[in-house]
């Protein structure tokens, strides 16, 4: 009784606290908005109260974001038009009218573009990527939020920089890269903690618990959704609750536990239908269709999968749709109704090719051979696991490539082709036992056993039945253990249904019984006696657990004292554990680049001054390979000046003495340097340069900075192309951009560009080598002159380095040390 109370009070304190949370801030805004002195004001805190009162309610976000429109079209505020426009497209995301909200979200892009509003031109990039994420197109969401997290980026806009890092971590997911998605979830989590944003947070760690789940790791899945759930309710956030109850419903129905898995679903269902979320409402009832379907239940499954088919389609979820209709084929296969299986295989195939969904569209042909085999159509079966097997080994699917494998090995054995059947089998019980699949070793182990037994070779065929039955009795076991989990969770739930008759029986004898109602008040009069008696030995002996609770603590906290100082001790440990692993790397980094990229062109400097003094090369032989020889010099002299810089800098003594600089001048001063490199090249190199343009930053510094991005650019020119150096100024900031037309670089080169742990240099287009040192020095360079470095490149269409600078207007504290 007692921990129930508790309970209870402290759902009603956390209750409270949130509503205070969430009254104290439209409070705050409301006053902001009766007070403010300026229309303009008024129209941008009208949009933040639409946004605040919208969470859970896109009706009330749409008609506020209205009015904030028509306030703004009175004043011709351009501003406060685009970011109510910005409302609008969220309003009608939160309907699952993506079409819509994907309009808002382009015009106010539009309008906000030409204002230089770039907080704005994010938001409107965000919307724009879920909306292409909701819809299946990956590639379209991706731009769209690489593009917002670049602008959020350079304004410093944290809140924006969170959600885009979150956007791509779901791309990530969709397209099996998990280990980046995280990468981009923790990320974002840190942000949001740094905001304060106790929704975002709990967004990601959903996420998180999504890609558990993917991997198969159902305990750590839970773990991360129950701790999500905590927030979502804790905030009232009831989007976030039917999400994840709805994914919580998943766990348990992979863990095989359909009742639990069912009452989850039905719960985030009543959710999702409460706030009118029709997405959300079309994934449950396919999922609940799933269920049915795995309880060999097809026809009550198929009701469920036409009905989220659906909705699928007035939502225009392309990638959604491709799944129902998957499902929907696989009722009818059940039901042995071919042609409709068929029908819809087909349809998921092509609108899985229509939006690139490589996974979806292998499985898809491995259920059209799987209906095949069923019609005893060998041949044609053959070629659809054939056509699967292509794209599981372009996505690396191991557990896929088995399975396919073990579909060919048993159509052979259908056509009698016993050997071939054999090799296919052995090549996927190989995979499966390298991925450690029990499964599809259990299905090979048979297949192998059957072919082998068909080829009478009877040694093999007993050796495979012996890992076969083996396998299986593992199986068996971990199958056992869910349907007693199935079979508790359905008792659970038959004695909740009893318990409810029972409770009806009582309400029934209760209304029939009143005229016991005159005893019942005698009875009552009497309890109320013993209540005062219990009441005051309760009292006594709380006083006692309230002493004993006070002795408990005081000894807690002893404990929690030592464990402060051991953890101490540990955290000084670990730091000099990390030193002295740092600097082990940097001896390594130290002595290969002293072993090969230093030694390697000294060597074949000194062995052509060799043949040049012994006579064995002539003076014009010399004359001719002079050019060459000067840029194996100029190569050595930039690497011995980076290593120099990089090892001041790990020894923390790399000095830094800001001055104002011309970059017209630092820039023509490094064109020179590597006139003769460019001309050997044939590639054009040009300025152009206000001479008015000065920065306050290390002239040295920049010089090192600006003669390894100019010779990057021109290592990675080919022949005959083109470099352009320009610089403008942007608010207080000189803005340096080298581009070329070179190789360029995928965006997976420019994500380990700048990483420390990382030392993958490439050669040149004339085969010129590097160290992988200069770019994470010029980065390092740039930040300690208040500055950053961009990159953007393509591959086959070259790269553009962006330096940011000071501007001289603002000079910085000159005996800065680092």
């Amino acid at each position: 009784m007692k921990p129930a109370l508790i309970l209870l009070f402290a759902a009603i304190l956390l209750m409270f606290q949130t509503e205070t949370r969430g009254t104290h801030r439209l409070d705050s805004l409301n006053r902001v908005y009766r007070f403010a002195k300026y229309d303009t004001t008024k129209v941008l805190t009208l949009i933040e109260i639409a946004q605040e009162l919208g969470k859970n309610d896109p009706d009330t976000l749409s008609k506020l974001a209205v009015k904030a429109k028509k306030f703004s079209e009175k004043l011709d505020y351009q501003k406060g038009i685009g970011r109510a426009i910005n409302a609008l497209g969220t309003a009608w995301k939160m309907k699952d009218e993506y079409n819509k909200a994907k309009d808002f979200f382009l015009e106010a892009e539009l309008i906000l573009s030409k204002l230089n509003d770039l907080q704005g031109v994010a938001y409107s990039l965000n919307g724009q990527g879920s909306v292409f994420r909701y819809q299946g197109e990956f590639d379209s969401a991706l731009i769209c939020y690489e593009k917002s997290l670049e602008i959020s980026s350079d304004i410093g806009y944290k809140a924006g920089i969170a959600m885009n890092l979150n956007g791509i971590g779901v791309v990530h997911d969709y397209l099996g890269n998990y280990e980046r998605s995280k990468e981009h979830y923790h990320k974002s989590i840190g942000l949001y903690k740094e905001l304060g944003d106790q929704v975002g947070i709990a967004i990601c760690l959903g996420n998180i618990g999504v890609i558990c789940q993917n991997m198969g790791e159902y305990d750590s899945a839970l773990y991360h959704y129950l701790k999500s759930l905590a927030i979502y309710e804790r905030e009232q956030d009831k989007h976030g609750i039917a999400l994840t109850l709805g994914n919580i419903g998943i766990v348990y129905d992979s863990k095989g536990n359909y009742p639990l898995a069912l009452e989850y679903y039905q719960k985030g269902l009543s959710q999702y239908q409460e706030i009118n979320n029709n997405q959300g409402i079309a994934l449950i009832l396919g999922n609940i269709g799933i269920i049915h379907q795995n309880e060999l239940n097809y026809k009550k499954a198929l009701e469920y999968h036409i009905k989220s088919k659906i909705m699928y389609e007035k939502l225009g979820n392309k990638y959604g749709l491709t799944m129902c209709l998957t499902n929907i084929a696989n009722a009818y296969l059940g039901l042995k109704k071919y042609s409709l299986a068929l029908e819809h295989y087909k349809a998921s195939l092509k609108l899985a090719k229509e939006i690139h969904n490589k996974f979806g569209e292998a499985i898809c042909l491995e259920d059209i051979a799987l209906l095949y085999m069923e019609k005893g159509e060998f041949q044609t079966a053959s070629i659809y696991y054939q056509k699967s097997m292509v794209i599981m080994e372009e996505l690396d699917d191991k557990e896929g490539q088995a399975n396919c494998l073990n579909g060919l090995a048993r159509t052979e054995i259908k056509r009698n082709n016993h050997k071939k059947s054999i090799s296919y089998a052995l090549n996927g019980l190989a995979i499966a036992q390298e991925i450690n699949s029990p499964s599809e070793i259990s299905n090979l182990s048979f297949t192998l056993y059957e072919a082998y037994k068909l080829n009478h070779e009877y040694e093999n065929s007993l050796k495979y039945h012996e890992i076969y039955k083996q396998t299986t009795d593992s199986l068996y076991s971990i199958e056992k253990e869910k349907a007693l989990a199935n079979l508790e969770a359905k008792a659970d739930l038959e004695i909740k249904e009893k318990e409810i008759m029972v409770l009806n029986k009582n309400k029934e004898m209760l209304e029939t019984g009143r005229f016991f109602q005159q005893r019942i008040i005698y009875l009552t009069f009497g309890g109320l006696i013993l209540v005062l008696l219990l009441t005051y030995f309760i009292y006594q002996s709380r006083q006692n657990e309230r002493k004993a609770k006070e002795v408990i603590a005081l000894q807690k906290k002893e404990v929690e004292g030592q464990k402060a100082d051991i953890q101490l001790i540990n955290d000084q440990l670990k730091k000099q554990t990390e030193q002295l692993v740092e600097a082990n790397e940097s001896k390594d980094k130290l002595f290969s680049i002293i072993g090969h990229d230093l030694r390697s062109p000294i060597g074949s400097l000194e062995s052509i001054l060799g043949l040049m003094n012994s006579g064995i090369i002539s003076q014009q032989e010399f004359q001719n390979i002079l050019p060459q020889l000067h840029k194996n010099v100029q190569n050595i002299q930039i690497t011995l000046d980076n290593l120099l810089h990089w090892s001041l800098s790990q020894m923390s003594g790399l000095s830094f003495n800001p001055s104002q600089l011309s970059i017209q001048e630092l820039a023509n001063e490094q064109i020179g340097l590597f006139a003769q490199v460019s001309k050997a090249k044939n590639i054009q190199v040009a300025s152009n340069i206000e001479p008015t343009l000065m920065a306050w930053s290390d002239k040295n510094h920049i010089r090192l900075v600006l003669r390894n991005l100019l010779n990057n650019a021109l290592k990675f020119t080919y022949p005959g192309g083109k470099i352009n150096i320009d610089a403008y100024q942007l608010d207080q900031q000189i803005v340096i951009k080298i581009q070329d037309t070179g190789i360029g670089m995928t965006r997976e080169q420019i994500e380990l560009l700048f990483d420390e742990h990382q030392n993958a240099p490439r050669r040149g287009t004339g085969g010129e080598p590097g160290t992988g040192l200069g770019l994470k020095l010029c980065e390092e360079v740039a930040k300690l002159n208040q500055g950053k470095l961009r990159v953007i490149s393509e591959p086959g269409k070259g790269s553009t380095f962006s330096l940011y600078l000071p501007m001289a207007e603002k000079p910085m504290t000159t005996d800065l040390l680092v």
